[in-house]
């Protein structure tokens, strides 16, 4: 139910690929259940996909960055963060933080 309920009844797809509400939702899901991006993989790979065809959501970044946060690939975290310092400049300030935290946590 909780890998459905994820990805296929997110809402997320390439049309709304900036609807906040739907990535929050699949994002809390996994959190709430405490398990871990990983254990989703057709997610993982809507993600990947939707980033491969230059969807332009902060979301979808933010998103990929928490994953590769938790695979252990900082490098990535890091220029996706770059990334969204330009596409996402109001919260410029917030993903520089969450850059550095990378550090912090290396």
């Amino acid at each position: 139910v909780v890998s459905t309920q994820s990805t296929g009844s997110s809402g997320i797809n390439a049309e709304y690929g900036n609807n906040e509400s739907s990535w929050n939702y699949a994002r809390g899901i996994i959190k709430k259940n405490k398990m871990k991006y990983s254990d989703f993989a057709s997610f993982k790979e809507l993600c990947v996909g939707m980033n491969e065809s230059h969807i332009p959501s902060p979301f979808l970044l933010s998103t990929l960055a928490d994953m590769n946060v938790e695979e252990g690939n900082n490098t990535a975290a890091s220029n996706i963060f770059e990334q969204l310092k330009d596409l996402d400049s109001i919260r410029e300030k917030y993903w520089t933080f969450k850059q550095n935290q990378l550090l912090v946590g290396s």
